[in-house]
């Protein structure tokens, strides 16, 4: 679930800046980072025999295209309409239309308890919501198996310079950039970065008790809690 309340961010997703920044984000260490994410989640999937895997603000469905066919469920949530669709038309023409994809408020899905192996929230999602982070993170725990694990993916607090070079090289203007790495764009977009030590308290007030916080490259942090 990225945050989209008003109509200047919902138009920041519909003008699809997003997939031109994946395609060509204009620096190499978020080139990298996103690289690495896939790696992690493949991974990760591997350690289970065809999982359930939920994808929190799957945009449009790259991550669960990336790791579909070792899946036997595939269930992704943005609050994005647009993106939801694009995610249903990208996964359906990879032969993944069993996928569902949901438009809704990542902090009360309408799922029974455990229903997931893997619950997943990349590239900065985390960080492009403005509030109820612990919320999303609480409600990941709550659909994860026991034995199972939430992975996320957010930029550390190294990101700041590559971050401001890689929004301006896909058109993107920088409203403010704060001391706290929080960035803002005239197209409405609010990212935020984070410290290991501000991860932590985050998913302890989430309820997480088993949690690895690692470098996944200079820029960012990747978390894996175990439920």
């Amino acid at each position: 679930m990225r945050s989209r309340g008003d109509g200047k961010r919902q138009s920041f997703w519909d003008r699809d800046y997003f997939r031109h920044w994946v395609e060509d984000p204009g620096s190499d260490a978020v080139s990298d980072w996103l690289e690495e994410e896939r790696h992690l989640l493949e991974t990760v999937v591997a350690d289970f025999t065809r999982p359930a895997v939920l994808d929190v603000g799957c945009g449009y469905g790259r991550h669960l295209l990336a790791i579909g066919a070792s899946c036997s469920r595939l269930v992704g949530i943005d609050s994005n309409p647009v993106v939801a669709a694009q995610a249903r038309k990208l996964l359906a023409a990879n032969g993944l239309d069993g996928a569902e994809i949901i438009v809704g408020d990542a902090r009360k899905m309408d799922e029974e308890d455990h229903a997931f192996d893997v619950s997943i929230c990349m590239t900065n999602t985390l960080g492009n919501i403005e509030d109820h982070k612990a919320g999303v993170l609480s409600e990941m725990r709550r659909l994860t198996k026991l034995g199972g694990v939430v992975v996320a993916s957010v930029y550390s607090e190294h990101a700041l310079e590559a971050r401001l070079h890689s929004y301006e090289h896909v058109g993107l203007h920088v409203k403010a950039a704060h001391a706290d790495g929080t960035i803002v764009l005239d197209e409405g977009l609010r990212s935020e970065q984070f410290t290991r030590r501000r991860l932590l308290a985050l998913l302890r007030t989430a309820g997480f008790s088993r949690v690895d916080v690692h470098n996944l490259n200079k820029i960012s942090y990747a978390v894996v809690a175990r439920v």
